[in-house]
């Protein structure tokens, strides 16, 4: 056999061996990202101070009514905050609010005092530079947490928010109900009057 004809031969049964093996020679297709999604939940009742001192804060419990005639203590509420990719949603349900009144409540900065503002300002995706933050550009439900609950004759409720960014890390720390409707004109946006209850959970992760 001529060398280059053995060449030639050498190549065919090489090709075939290389079939036969199964092995197609690319490199294997990439994995598809997955989505990164969480879930967390607090639930509880809610209890009074017993008209503890300002600066005792000691054992608060999580979840703490400052008007009693607002939300009863015992009152149970759950908060789930959910997270998928850049996508978070929050739900609250309550049992046991004033049948027939609607709650407003926001995601606040820092965990319930004994001071009722001891929440801070409101979360805000994009921070105002300006406290308290009462400008439309950035309180409005799209760059904070509102949450409106309308509760029902058997004093039950049940709302969720649904927004298009994650918390960040340990930068909100609770949940605050007001006494009034969230108001969006320039100068009083995001405001919605007295403090009358507070749910600690954190929502970063």
């Amino acid at each position: 056999m001529k060398p280059e004809s053995a060449a030639l031969y050498l190549i065919i049964l090489m090709s075939a061996l290389a079939g036969c093996s199964g092995e197609s020679g690319q490199a294997p297709a990439p994995s598809l990202p997955t989505v990164d999604s969480r879930t967390t939940t607090l639930q509880g009742s809610f209890q009074t101070l017993n008209h503890r001192p300002a600066n005792d804060q000691t054992a608060l419990p999580a979840l703490i009514t400052y008007r009693t005639d607002l939300v009863p203590p015992g009152a149970k509420v759950t908060v789930r905050v959910r997270t998928a990719g850049k996508q978070t949603s929050v739900t609250m349900t309550t049992k046991g609010l004033n049948p027939g009144r609607m709650y407003t409540a926001h995601a606040h900065a820092k965990p319930c005092g004994v001071d009722p503002n001891g929440s801070g300002p409101h979360y805000q995706n994009v921070k105002d530079t300006v406290r308290p933050s009462v400008d439309p550009a950035y309180a409005n439900p799209a760059n904070e947490l509102w949450l409106d609950l309308m509760i029902d004759a058997n004093g039950l409720g049940e709302t969720t928010s649904n927004v298009s960014w994650i918390f960040r890390e340990k930068e909100a720390n609770s949940v605050v109900l007001h006494v009034g409707h969230t108001k969006t004109a320039a100068g009083v946006a995001g405001t919605a009057g007295e403090r009358i209850a507070c749910v600690t959970t954190e929502f970063g992760r």
